[in-house]
């Protein structure tokens, strides 16, 4: 038996001869979805962020066992080999 978040999973593994239990993905696909290219552009310039290039983000806890101390460390590697990352 498996665990199937989405009723396509569910079916592909039905198809497949497999036992399925569904257990919803907790996240509101409708809600947080993906954002027009327009509307990303009107956000970076609202945070005064440039038009292109990746952003770095970390969401977490600051406690010593997320090892924040380690992606501080690497930062500056990391921002060499991604000269557009900010």
């Amino acid at each position: 038996m498996i665990v199937a978040i989405s009723d396509a999973i569910k079916k592909e593994a039905v198809n497949a001869g497999l036992k399925v239990v569904t257990i919803p993905n907790g996240v509101d696909t409708n809600r947080f979805k993906p954002i027009s290219f327009r509307e990303r552009q009107q956000r970076r310039e609202g945070l005064q962020l440039p038009p292109n290039g990746k952003l770095l983000f970390y969401s977490g806890r600051l406690v010593a066992r997320k090892r924040v101390d380690i992606l501080l460390r690497a930062l500056p590697d990391i921002l060499d080999a991604h000269p557009d990352s900010y």
